[in-house]
């Protein structure tokens, strides 16, 4: 039986008839706000981007460190209290993977499948292994491990010292799925991973077996599409609870340790939520950013005026305040209290869809293009 990866840009194309093929939902247009902070840009960068490939290469942020690749074969480094480049490495093959970087090494998987594993101050190869398999997402890493998952879902571990492989993870196949980034949540003793078959896994460090696992998403319908369930956002851990999106599922709350459940809501979305100070905020698959209390998955509060407009995943900037990107090159600032526009700024024509990174008071955005913005966020009051 074959399978089927399907993109998130084309699953905004089903609702639509073939005749009159609209999306299911139209980008909103922007009303005029009252912007009550504002965005200055502060410094400016450039990659080669993803010239057309379809790969939307996380960011990762160590210290004052940015760190960034590109569907060309470059990995950057960037010493941000600088404004100034530390080191660029070619590895003469596409990237189609995030970045994922700290104290040790800085990891991304390249187009053909090779996990590299580079030197954070220099840049230099330190190792790489072959996966076979195509990675989106960042590779994630605990002191001793460094986890890979594929598009397909499966998951591999490898010693972070040596680049050997320590285990291989594999669930049955699903018949149709997300081509998303997976992105898996990696712990000292437990590595947490969504599935295509729209279930919830915690699997032991030591070696790759199943602790436990939870479905967060059923299928329903007749056809193979309207039976496609997924969990491609990465799972969030904050005090002491882990939280999960499922496309054509809930959004949900379990025990980190036994998966129990704590609260579950009916949602749709295919990207990580953000959590933070009791608040979590996720964009379902219409566009809207919906506010959850965190501790029992009640609604604060659902903002609609950014239906449509290819929305990145939500970061917070502070205790009061979040961020987004679109389709339009657009970075939107809300506030947490009740989710009202709050500040808007354009950093190009291009998409912002990697997760935008927080640094200090400033953001940082990546178009699709390759254009890379650092933004001072300050209030407009006097």
């Amino acid at each position: 039986m074959r399978n089927l990866i399907l993109g998130t840009g084309l699953l905004m194309l089903l609702g639509g008839c073939a005749s009159t093929p609209e999306p299911e939902y139209p980008p909103t247009p922007l009303a005029k706000i009252q912007a009550e902070w504002q965005l200055d840009l502060q410094e400016s960068w450039q990659t080669q981007g993803s010239q057309g490939r379809g790969y939307v290469h996380q960011m990762a942020l160590y210290a004052d460190a940015l760190y960034a690749a590109d569907a060309q074969g470059q990995v950057y480094a960037w010493d941000l209290a600088q404004g100034q480049k530390i080191w660029v490495q070619d590895l003469q093959t596409p990237i189609s993977s995030g970045v994922y970087a700290d104290a040790q090494q800085v990891f991304v998987v390249s187009a053909d499948g090779q996990l590299y594993a580079l030197n954070p101050q220099t840049g230099a190869t330190d190792w790489q292994t072959a996966l076979k398999a195509e990675v989106l997402g960042a590779p994630q890493a605990n002191a001793d491990l460094v986890v890979v998952q594929s598009v397909s879902g499966d998951v591999w571990a490898f010693k972070r010292l040596t680049g050997k492989l320590a285990w291989h993870h594999s669930e049955q196949a699903s018949r149709l799925s997300l081509r998303a980034e997976r992105t898996p949540l990696v712990t000292n003793l437990l590595t947490y991973v969504g599935t295509p078959e729209g279930k919830l896994l915690a699997l032991d460090n030591r070696n790759g077996y199943v602790r436990w696992d939870v479905r967060i998403s059923w299928p329903q319908g007749r056809t193979d599409i309207e039976k496609m369930t997924d969990i491609s956002g990465q799972p969030q851990l904050s005090q002491g609870t882990l939280y999960t999106t499922g496309y054509r599922g809930k959004v949900a709350a379990v025990d980190p340790l036994t998966g129990e459940p704590r609260w579950a809501v009916e949602a749709s979305s295919y990207l990580s939520a953000a959590v933070d100070s009791g608040t979590l905020v996720y964009v379902n698959e219409a566009g809207h950013l919906v506010a959850l209390d965190a501790y029992s998955g009640r609604t604060l509060w659902i903002q609609d005026q950014l239906s449509g407009r290819g929305l990145s995943a939500p970061v917070f900037l502070d205790s009061g305040h979040l961020a987004v990107g679109d389709y339009q090159g657009y970075l939107h600032v809300l506030a947490t209290e009740d989710g009202r526009l709050v500040a808007r700024a354009q950093q190009a024509d291009a998409p912002i869809q990697a997760p935008l990174l927080r640094w200090k008071d400033q953001v940082i955005s990546l178009s699709t293009e390759g254009d890379l913005h650092l933004w001072k966020f300050a209030t407009n009051q006097p």
